[in-house]
């Protein structure tokens, strides 16, 4: 993350920020300090946005794309995979490919109608 001025993510600032920052407090990793980092979040541009039965990352994308890339992780990868299961594995990196092509494009088509926010991670 220190390489970036700028990190988007899609539900980042209520899950996967606190999340890492949580994990990296508990195993004594340094976490980027209040301002280095700036974060906007699709979520967020979506809800205020948009006008969608959900603000999915799945919904926006099948919205403004007429298809979603997107794949489904049940349970059992996850287990797998904690497991060290290849096929597991290498479904959930295609999984998380997808999803940062999807949050990519999406990101690309909402930017346009929000300022840029000074929102630190």
């Amino acid at each position: 993350m220190l390489k970036f001025d700028r990190l988007v993510a899609h539900y980042g600032r209520r899950f996967d920020l606190p999340y890492i920052r949580t994990r990296a407090l508990i195993m004594g990793i340094d976490f980027p300090h209040f301002g280095s980092i700036q974060n906007d979040d699709t979520w967020c541009i979506a809800r205020k946005k948009l006008k969608l039965n959900n603000n999915r990352l799945e919904t926006i994308d099948r919205a403004l794309n007429g298809k979603s890339i997107k794949t489904h992780l049940t349970p059992k990868y996850w287990i797998a995979g904690a497991r060290g299961d290849k096929k597991a594995l290498a479904y959930i990196l295609d999984h998380n490919e997808k999803d940062v092509i999807a949050l990519e494009d999406i990101w690309l088509k909402l930017n346009k109608f929000v300022s840029k926010t000074n929102c630190s991670i």
